[in-house]
């Protein structure tokens, strides 16, 4: 992913027919292909702050995880470490085709298309092996996000749906949710010049472990613990801010309090100097966006 995301949608199919070769045949007639549509919302703009955040789209490549969890009407089925209907499938973005390719088919039945059978989905991005739904552990946030691929895997997200029947015509509907925040700068630069390093100091946490499906049907929040002195993170540069002489860097950050020193820091005659900017909140939020610019002395 190149950056943080406007709305986004996309449709696939992931679910394919099949059946006993004794039933193959009524299969095909009875079943049809569950389609997805999925939406990413860009960071929500913060009062107070000037927030302009571009619409991108996923890049080439990118990754989502997804389960499925399988139940009947009447019941609350939790999502399990194993033997869901689904389990942690992989499913990467091809823009050539502007389609989601599956790494391993998902089947379901003729007797799945039932008003009595729900299906529960639950996304998370960026796709993660081995992960364990019900004690998921992710890395948190990079300390180096010059690069919009390691900004990219800095913002997890999640999406579900629930209770869907798989005889509607309705797409599957993932709209993904951001869990951090966005931090953006417009910083003075020479065109004639590299594109001198830009970083953001914030604190360095440590995201505990969690359960996928309450996190995505928002029923409870990632909490963190701060493992160490704060981390100065590199940012990235957009690759234009529309605005001649001047560079918007960019990163993702863990919602956390703010005190009272510098935010941001450049490098002059190789050594860290802080960059002083205006309207710096108490606190950022988790899926908000805060935008800067430097005081003028």
């Amino acid at each position: 992913m190149k950056q943080i995301l406007a709305v986004f949608s996309v449709i696939f199919s992931l679910f394919f027919l099949n059946a006993c070769d004794d039933e193959k045949s009524n299969a095909i007639l009875e079943s049809k292909v569950i389609r997805f549509q999925v939406e990413i919302p860009a960071h929500e703009s913060e009062a107070g702050t000037r927030v302009d955040v571009n619409a991108l789209k996923f890049e080439h490549g990118d990754e989502i995880g997804l389960f499925v969890v399988r139940r009947d009407n009447t019941s609350s089925s939790p999502i399990q470490e194993k033997d869901n209907y689904a389990d942690n499938v992989k499913m990467t973005y091809d823009s050539y085709t502007n389609t989601w390719v599956v790494d391993r088919p998902i089947y379901y039945f003729p007797f799945d298309k039932s008003q009595n059978i729900k299906f529960d989905f639950y996304a998370y991005y960026p796709y993660i092996r081995g992960v364990n739904p019900t004690d998921m552990k992710i890395w948190g946030v990079l300390d180096s996000q010059e690069s919009s691929i390691n900004l990219g895997r800095s913002d997890f997200m999640t999406a579900c749906q629930i209770g869907y029947v798989v005889g509607s015509d309705e797409f599957v509907k993932l709209h993904f949710m951001h869990h951090f925040s966005l931090v953006r700068l417009d910083y003075q630069t020479k065109d004639s010049q590299s594109l001198p390093f830009v970083g953001i100091r914030a604190g360095q946490y440590v995201v505990n472990a969690f359960r996928l499906d309450d996190v995505a049907k928002e029923e409870a929040s990632l909490t963190c613990g701060k493992v160490s002195n704060d981390m100065l993170t590199g940012m990235s540069p957009l690759n234009n801010s529309g605005i001649s002489g001047i560079t918007t860097y960019q990163a993702i950050v863990i919602p956390q309090y703010l005190d009272d020193n510098p935010l941001f820091y450049t490098l002059k005659n190789k050594e860290l100097s802080s960059i002083n900017a205006e309207n710096i909140p108490i606190r950022f939020e988790k899926g908000k966006a805060y935008r800067f610019s430097p005081t003028v002395d």
